[in-house]
């Protein structure tokens, strides 16, 4: 063979390998992200399990900035407002409430405050002469969903965001639009009902799947592809569609 004959053979080679190789890749990619969706649906069902086997309201908060979420119990009574955001709490005005309340006999917290019949209910009492708003702030990390013991990373899961694969959209019931940014929490209600909620993960080849939550039931589905949100997003509790979100 000649020398040019052997460099078309060589170049044919590279060329096939880059091909099978690039394939080889786009899959790979695919099933990350298939796998994250997957995993995101199962920390959702996990919510669901902890809420309804210990009587107590759960959440899986999303940061769609870090792109990372985990499960937090709620204490005591909690009350969503349906809006364009998520409300936030001024956790740093919180911590001084906690500690000058840690110390009644040398701060102005009222006495009756301090003898409440719970920890929760001084904490709402308090808050409520400083003027702050507690809304769902006495949430906290879960404990590990698998062993029963507290998680030193607090249940926090996070998207290979390194390899484009990241969610892309979430709506759900309190907030009036689909988000792509802030913190957003999914709640589930000891009852066994959860709010409606839709979760679509992807990355930048294109790939999407969507995970459904069902309000009544609490059911978490798992779709390949894009959802038509709207549709999941109208239907009522008994899963019949209504003409707008409650």
């Amino acid at each position: 063979m000649t020398m040019i004959e052997i460099m078309v053979v060589l170049a044919i080679m590279g060329s096939l390998m880059a091909v099978l190789l690039g394939g080889s890749l786009l899959k790979s990619n695919a099933a990350r992200t298939r796998e994250g969706a997957v995993e995101v649906m199962a920390t959702l069902r996990a919510a669901y399990n902890m809420a309804t086997m210990t009587g107590k309201h759960h959440r899986v908060v999303f940061n769609l900035e870090e792109q990372t979420y985990h499960i937090e119990v709620c204490l005591g009574k909690q009350t969503l407002k349906k809006g364009d955001e998520e409300e936030q709490v001024d956790q740093e005005e919180l911590g001084k409430l906690r500690e000058r309340m840690e110390r009644p006999d040398t701060s102005d917290i009222n006495q009756e405050i301090v003898q409440a019949a719970s920890p929760e209910e001084a904490t709402e009492a308090a808050a409520a002469l400083a003027g702050l708003r507690l809304g769902t702030s006495r949430c906290q990390a879960a404990v590990n969903t698998i062993s029963g013991q507290p998680s030193k990373t607090g249940n926090k899961h996070k998207l290979d965001i390194e390899r484009g694969i990241r969610i892309q959209e979430l709506s759900v019931q309190h907030l009036n639009e689909a988000v792509d940014e802030g913190i957003v929490t999914i709640n589930f209600f000891p009852i066994g009902s959860a709010e409606r909620a839709v979760v679509q993960v992807g990355n930048t080849s294109g790939e999407v799947f969507s995970i459904l939550v069902y309000g009544l039931t609490s059911r978490v589905e798992f779709r390949e592809g894009k959802v038509e949100v709207e549709d999941h997003m109208k239907l009522d509790a008994a899963g019949d569609e209504v003409d707008e979100r409650e």
